[in-house]
């Protein structure tokens, strides 16, 4: 499939975002609960956020014909969600460095001015990556694909990020931090009965997408024969694969038993199958209007 650049674009970009909105409250709590998060686990982090939305942005390079002239995508802002999409990722991408550079330097630490101005800049950039996916689902969103406009195209992206998002940064941070403040069992419940209910919305409007793409038109009808006919069994897959994440995930979030790193890997592990396959089944059952 030559949408691969693609597929791996939208997911590490996505996934970046969920776990930097992560990373920002996780140490909000631990704030609160006097139980700091280190500069040293917070500056990793922060970097391995940013190398992965690097690492996305690179991949789209490889699906546009003259990747040095993207730059030229940015004069018509205002007027294309792909200017949106390019504007919102460079400005993501931007606010990560700056954020993992001034934390690295202790700037924040220098008076409550800076520590306030520090917060509330870590709040905007989380805001500029939540307009970057909603930017990034708009540009896909065309009259003429009636597979793509749907509000499924929103919510797959939202979801995608605020899933694998934060059981990414979870893992990492237990990968980075010895002592395991409070807070994290507080955000690691939370996270896992958050990503039962948002797979359980997105495996709901999955299945309505497929049930009324026959009724649209020629076009509808195409990307419906595609998805029950040629990519039947990657869409059953992806249907028992979601239903065991929603159900491990319910029982990890509403259960008492202590998540290790294993189990936490486990399961993203099964969460990013999922959503490789639902981008791929994305691209693979593309059909137009007209030509």
């Amino acid at each position: 499939m030559h949408e691969w650049p693609l597929v791996i674009y939208t997911l590490f970009v996505q996934i970046s975002v969920g776990a930097y909105i992560t990373l920002i409250n996780i140490d909000r709590l631990s704030f609160q609960s006097k139980q700091m998060l280190t500069k040293k686990a917070a500056v990793i982090l922060q970097i391995t956020i940013a190398v992965l939305s690097a690492a996305g942005m690179t991949a789209s390079f490889f699906h546009l014909g003259s990747p040095l002239h993207s730059i030229n995508v940015l004069n018509n802002l205002g007027e294309s969600w792909l200017s949106a999409e390019i504007l919102f990722q460079m400005l993501f991408f931007t606010g990560v460095v700056l954020m993992t550079l001034l934390q690295w330097k202790d700037w924040h630490r220098k008076g409550d001015f800076r520590k306030t101005l520090h917060s509330i800049t870590r709040q905007i950039v989380g805001i500029v990556g939540v307009l970057l996916i909603i930017a990034m689902a708009k540009l896909y969103m065309l009259p003429t694909v009636p597979v793509w406009n749907q509000p499924y195209t929103l919510i797959s992206f939202i979801v995608t990020a605020f899933t694998l998002g934060p059981i990414a940064l979870l893992m990492g941070y237990q990968t980075v931090e010895r002592d395991i403040s409070a807070s994290f069992s507080k955000v690691s419940a939370f996270v896992y009965k958050a990503c039962s209910i948002l797979l359980s919305i997105k495996l709901i409007f999955l299945i309505y997408l497929v049930t009324i793409l026959g009724n649209l038109n020629n076009a509808g009808l195409k990307s419906f024969r595609l998805y029950t006919e040629k990519y039947h069994f990657w869409l059953i897959l992806l249907i028992l694969i979601s239903v065991w994440v929603i159900i491990l995930s319910a029982i990890h979030g509403w259960g008492e038993k202590r998540i290790v790193k294993r189990q936490m890997a486990l399961f993203w592990i099964l969460l990013f199958v999922a959503a490789i396959i639902e981008r791929s089944l994305f691209y693979a059952t593309y059909a137009r209007i007209g030509l």
